[in-house]
């Protein structure tokens, strides 16, 4: 039988939006939560994690620490993660060889290398991914790592997957942190938990800060400081992880309520710890209509955010120092510009280039396609917008989930829509959120 062609067809909303959406926990807190509970020995031992994102990119790193014997079940909702990996090496569970798959998910390769750096293992194990991974940059991480002590090496090509590592001693080490990154800074910190004397990282270390809260929380020796982070050796302690919404998500319902005539969602239960609210306070610089409710903190700080369309937003500019904040919202705020009046500059995105794809030239040539007036000028990206966007191309996103969904949100508000013809496309939001195809469907079916 002839495999038929899956083409998605997303045709402009034709009336106002009034809705209250729910988005999917967090995913970088969902990565850590799973990681730092497999390596949770203090304590029961157990660490509990209620309402996790299960998406593509989280389950590569639930498969492989169940790979890796980490006993790891769900019962009525709430996934139990019993700590193992601080032991690995003297419990026997370790095989000598073995490969893991990361999939699409940097976040899962390089926290997973700080745990496995230190962990004692007797065997090495080699760690894949799929195409678009094996092009990410992987030094950034490595080289550190190595200082420490940690033995990887590349399997083919230098800077990039495969490679290998096996468990070694580490020593702790004062490093600074040339530019903002989450991911690297997490996986030298997970390393320093088992490393030989003190962690210390400074430099560029603002970027967003869930490691350094849960850590705290799982009872590590931690000191946050806006000059440096100072870990010493540390035994984490199971304990209940409650996961909150999606912030990176939930921008998208944002600017979609922003964008669409006389609409206004809810989104309850986001994360809005500072770390990750940079698109606040864009919205404050283009004219957006927003609140925040009912903000509280036990760990991770959380809030209802509610959005309204406003009919003439000003442009805006985005430097090098907001970028950390909002790293993840820049392809759904370069559409955000293109409905501004006059011209928004969009600067600081050189780490576009290492994500899932080159997010500038993929979210530069669609909205081209869809009629925008925006181009690409070294580290920057102009609009020049005029309050619409006609719409009515056809796109490919290069597989790239959160171009797909920024696109999917200018079509919604666009007067023509859009076309998206690439299989790999429409499956990719899988990556971070598997029912946003689903909500758009639901949304406009709502009264």
């Amino acid at each position: 039988m002839q495999k038929v062609k899956k083409i998605l067809c997303i045709q402009p909303f034709d009336k106002a939006v009034v809705a209250t959406v729910t988005v999917p926990g967090d995913k970088s807190i969902t990565h850590r939560a799973f990681l730092m509970g497999a390596m949770a020995c203090g304590g029961s031992g157990v660490t509990r994690v209620h309402t996790p994102l299960l998406s593509g990119d989280t389950m590569s790193t639930i498969v492989a620490l169940q790979q890796l014997g980490v006993q790891i079940k769900e019962q009525s909702g709430v996934w139990e993660v019993w700590g193992h990996l601080g032991l690995i090496g003297k419990s026997g569970l370790h095989p000598k060889e073995m490969t893991l798959n990361a999939n699409n998910s940097g976040t899962t390769t390089r926290l997973l290398l700080g745990v496995l750096a230190g962990a004692g293992m007797k065997g090495r194990v080699t760690i894949l991914g799929d195409a678009s991974l094996c092009k990410r940059p992987m030094a950034r991480i490595v080289e550190p790592l190595k200082i420490m002590g940690a033995e990887i090496v590349y399997c083919k090509q230098e800077g990039v997957l495969p490679l290998c590592i096996r468990g070694a001693t580490l020593q702790g080490i004062r490093y600074q942190l040339p530019q903002a990154s989450a991911q690297v800074k997490s996986g030298l910190l997970l390393a320093g938990l088992n490393a030989m004397g003190s962690t210390v990282l400074g430099g560029e270390i603002t970027s967003r800060n869930h490691t350094e809260i849960l850590m705290r929380q799982m009872g590590a020796d931690i000191a946050v400081s806006e000059e440096q982070i100072v870990l010493r050796p540390s035994v984490l302690c199971g304990t209940s992880v409650q996961v909150v919404g999606d912030v990176s998500s939930a921008a998208f319902w944002m600017v979609l309520a922003a964008l669409c005539p006389h609409s206004k969602i809810k989104l309850p239960g986001i994360c809005c710890n500072p770390t990750r609210t940079g698109i606040l306070s864009i919205f404050d610089r283009c004219g957006v209509q927003y609140g925040v409710k009912n903000l509280c903190t036990d760990a991770e700080t959380v809030g209802d955010i509610e959005v309204e369309y406003v009919q003439d937003l000003k442009p805006f500019c985005i430097s090098e120092q907001d970028v950390p904040s909002l790293i993840d919202e820049l392809p759904i705020l370069c559409v955000l510009a293109c409905f501004c009046k006059d011209t928004s500059c969009i600067g600081g995105i050189k780490e576009l280039l290492y994500k899932e794809s080159n997010r500038i030239t993929n979210i530069v040539n669609n909205l081209k396609q869809m009629g925008a007036n925006i181009v690409a000028q070294e580290e920057q990206i102009v609009v020049v917008g005029d309050g619409v966007l006609q719409g009515g191309a056809s796109l490919d996103c290069l597989g790239d989930h959160r171009i797909v969904m920024a696109l999917a949100i200018a079509a919604l508000a666009s007067k023509q829509g859009a076309v998206f013809e690439k299989e790999h496309d429409i499956q990719s939001v899988a990556i971070s959120y598997p029912n946003f195809f689903a909500e758009i469907e639901n949304l406009r079916k709502t009264k």
